[in-house]
C-alpha cells in the first residue's frame, strides 16, 4: 500500500481522479509532447524514456537482468548491453 492506496496488477499507471478511469490512448503522449516542446526540446518521444531509464540503470552498474525486469523482457533480447562498466 502506498498513499493510502492498495496496488494490484491492475492498478492504472495513469488514470483520471478522481473515479480512476483509464485515460484516452493518447492523452499522455500529447501531454508529453507539450512538456517537451515546452522545454525548448524536439524529438524526444515518450517511449524514449524507457531507453533513458535503462541507460541510466546501466551507469549505476546495474546488472543486464535487473534491467531486462523492469523492462519485461528476457535480458538476452535487450537492444543493447554495456560492454563495460
Amino acid at each position: 500500500m502506498q498513499l493510502g492506496k492498495e496496488v494490484t496488477p491492475d492498478t492504472l499507471v495513469f488514470a483520471q481522479s478522481p473515479d480512476e478511469r483509464p485515460l484516452l490512448p493518447n492523452t499522455i503522449t500529447h501531454a508529453f509532447i507539450k512538456l517537451v516542446r515546452g522545454a525548448g526540446l524536439c524529438g524526444v518521444r515518450f517511449h524514449d524514456l524507457r531507453h533513458t531509464h535503462a541507460s541510466l540503470l546501466f551507469a549505476q552498474n546495474v546488472h543486464p537482468e535487473v534491467v531486462s525486469e523492469r523492462w519485461g523482457i528476457a535480458w538476452q533480447a535487450l537492444p543493447w548491453i554495456p560492454t563495460s562498466t
